[in-house]
């Protein structure tokens, strides 16, 4: 996820007394103001075009923009991909997550709690992998899509492990032809109108982790593009999903030190292998 400095600049142009919709929570019947930067009379136009007929204002004043939004969640029908585009522009690197599926596309404005709830994640499994002594290339919230199949969306974070030394010195990722990510996070606080986990499935992404607050339910790929439960990791091997729930309910307790040392612990104690006792003649025992 990027940092809190274009947060703070966003939050900075917004009118007296307005929502924040990076850091507010969840609020129903309520206008989300966001002003945009940099952005291109082209892109403005583009904006125009996305809301159609929908009756929430637009405004433009040399480059920069301001969107009403309604609501934190908004949907819209028969949007071009050429459109689709532009709005990841308008967007660039803020915490608001596009997602593209055949025409249909979302704008969603995540709540703080959700915004906490994936760093925490986050956290878990860097501190894991590094525990475990596994590469990986942390991609957070980078735009996944396939302009051939129409679908594109953005994880709240991911993950390459199996395949990081394919990708790690790549500047720019293309489904096309390279492999997708290892797995994804989604947290589902505010839940997405679209299908996102069947545009997972339709992009290739071998696993993915939804967690909607107290619970989590981790995804595999079948051969059948579609996804099944699993009570367990294969990128993070043995690491249930149990476990990450108390582990990150544990993470909204402490300190981030002390948490970080229990991460390290419970690797320690219960996914990294053990050396097996020495007999007398030096040999590992059974």
């Amino acid at each position: 996820m990027p940092d809190s400095s274009p947060n703070r600049e966003l939050a900075s142009n917004l009118a007296p007394g307005a929502i924040r919709p990076e850091f507010a929570d969840e609020v129903a019947e309520a206008e989300h103001p966001v002003v945009f930067r940099d952005v291109t009379w082209d892109d403005y136009d583009a904006m125009l075009r996305i809301r159609g007929c929908r009756r929430f204002k637009i405004t433009y004043d040399q480059g920069l923009m301001e969107v009403l939004f309604p609501a934190r969640r908004e949907v819209f029908s028969a949007i071009s991909w050429n459109d689709y585009e532009a709005m990841l522009r308008i967007v660039g690197d803020r915490p608001i997550r596009v997602t593209y599926d055949r025409g249909d596309l979302e704008i969603l404005m995540p709540s703080q709690r959700h915004e906490q709830y994936s760093r925490l994640l986050s956290k878990l499994v860097e501190e894991v992998a590094q525990e475990l002594g596994l590469d990986y290339l942390a991609l957070g919230m980078t735009t996944w899509r396939r302009h051939d199949m129409e679908r594109g969306l953005e994880p709240d974070q991911s993950y390459y492990i199996r395949h990081e030394a394919i990708v790690r010195q790549k500047d720019a990722i293309d489904l096309a032809v390279d492999p997708p990510p290892d797995f994804a996070i989604e947290v589902d606080i505010t839940r997405s109108s679209l299908d996102r986990l069947g545009i997972y499935a339709q992009l290739g992404i071998p696993e993915v982790w939804r967690f909607d607050g107290s619970r989590l339910t981790i995804y595999r790929l079948s051969e059948h593009a579609t996804y099944t439960p699993g009570d367990a990791s294969t990128c993070l091997p043995n690491l249930t999903a149990d476990a990450v729930v108390r582990l990150v309910e544990l993470g909204r307790t402490l300190p981030t030190s002390q948490w970080v040392r229990a991460l390290r612990e419970f690797v320690a104690d219960h996914l990294a292998p053990r050396p097996r006792p020495e007999g007398p003649d030096g040999a590992e025992q059974p």
